[in-house]
Order: C-alpha cells, then structure tokens, then sequence
C-alpha cells in the first residue's frame, strides 16, 4: 500500500510540475537523484529555480555608467558541489576541469540560451537587487531578489 501511495504522489508531482521549461538546467544543477528527492519532498522549491532560471536574472547595458560604482566581475565561479557527480563545471578541450567563465563566456552562453545562472556562485539577496558589472564587456547582470521570485510565482497560479 505504500509504494502504492509513493507511486501515485510521484505521479500527481510529476504531472503537476511538468510545465518546468528548464527542467534540463534544474537537473544539470541538482544532479538527477536530489531532483527526484525534491520533486516528491518539496516540489515548490523545483518552481522556484524554474523561475530563478527564467526570471530570476536580467542582463543590461551599462548605459552612461551608471553601474559603474557596483561590483565588477572577471570571472564568473561556478559551483562545484552540485549535480551529477559533484561536476557541473564543464571540461576544456585539454581536459582540465573548468571552475570559472570570463564575463565573455558568460555573455556567448546567455545570448544562445545555455547559461544556467544556477551553476555560478553569485549573491542571491532576499529583498535587494544585486547588480554585478561584467567585466569590461560595457553589460551589468542584475539579479533579482527572493522575494520578487516568489511573487512572479504567486502571480502565476
């Protein structure tokens, strides 16, 4: 009767959290086994990282400076204690682990759509936006807080 009762809660998970368009980037993240965890324990936190992914972040031009006092970013570090065997950094051609992105690299992966936000260490603020400089790139990446995430989320169910 149990598994019966955990197959049908996979199931109703599973099907009502179907509509997550970066699933692919949240399991690249999470590595598949936590991902599954977390759809059947705490499915909310799956539609928060959707959202994060998709509204979570925006990319501006630095326009007459006015970004020009906010923290610059060289490099982008990713996170390595996540996902798939604990590597979500990428290999380069000699096959050195990768554990940073320049601005550049970072601006090619979010301009043909394969940036996944999730993978870098950046400061994630309840209440504030925090705004990074890229580098010399002439672009601000602006982060979007907590709290407008979950009203992005309430204003779409």
């Amino acid at each position: 009767m149990r598994r019966l009762i955990l197959c049908f809660t996979i199931i109703l998970c599973s099907s009502s959290f179907a509509q997550l368009e970066h699933e692919p980037k949240i399991i690249d993240f999470l590595g598949q086994a936590r991902f599954n965890q977390i759809l059947v324990s705490n499915p909310a936190y799956l539609e928060f990282l959707n959202t994060r992914i998709q509204s979570g972040f925006a990319v501006v031009d630095n326009v007459d400076g006015k970004f020009n006092s906010m923290n610059v970013l060289t490099v982008l570090p990713f996170r390595i204690d996540q996902g798939e065997g604990k590597d979500t950094t990428g290999v380069y051609k000699n096959g050195i682990a990768k554990d940073t992105d320049s601005p550049e690299e970072f601006l090619q992966k979010y301009e043909n759509g394969s940036l996944n936000i999730l993978k870098y260490i950046l400061a994630y603020d309840s209440k504030n936006v925090t705004y990074y400089q890229l580098g010399e790139t002439g672009k601000v990446l602006v982060i979007y807080p907590t709290t407008y995430i979950n009203n992005l989320i309430e204003k779409n169910k």
